[in-house]
């Protein structure tokens, strides 16, 4: 029955879901092919403040949990798309300091097709890694939020 509700409100923009009480999403990172550095299984952690919609905490998460990096991301809402950006810059990230690529922009979207829905994802999208002062952006890792139950 959950699931039927989420079959029916694909595509919803992702504010109904903050709306809804959904507060975190743990977003599973892939590497794309294109991405040279080795990049261990990673998540990020995003965290909505209940009065606050347009800002968000953001956990990055990676070897195995050991290696923790936070920022505050700034959210940005769409709403014929039901889709939703997030930007931020992690400070102590080696990885972004070594490219001199510190920004992310990560996209995700409620708009998924059938295959993606029978995985168990209830949102995906991509991840951009990029120096907002020299305007160089760089599509790196596949994006996923899996449903509960999954």
């Amino acid at each position: 029955m959950v699931q039927l509700f989420y079959y029916e409100n694909r595509g919803i923009p992702c504010h109904h879901l903050l709306r809804n009480g959904i507060r975190k999403f743990i977003v599973q990172l892939e590497a794309c092919e294109n991405w040279p550095y080795p990049s261990s299984e990673s998540k990020w952690l995003l965290l909505f403040n209940r009065f606050i919609k347009n800002w968000c905490k953001v956990i990055q998460m990676t070897s195995g949990g050991t290696k923790r990096f936070e920022t505050i991301g700034h959210v940005t809402f769409t709403k014929l798309e039901g889709s939703m950006f997030i930007t931020g810059k992690f400070k102590q990230d080696s990885t972004g300091k070594q490219q001199k690529m510190p920004h992310f922009c990560l996209f995700l979207t409620t708009s998924i097709i059938d295959a993606d829905f029978y995985h168990g994802y209830l949102l995906t999208g991509m991840v951009e890694r990029g120096n907002r002062k020299l305007g160089i952006w760089e599509s790196t890792h596949y994006a996923y939020v899996k449903r509960e139950g999954y």
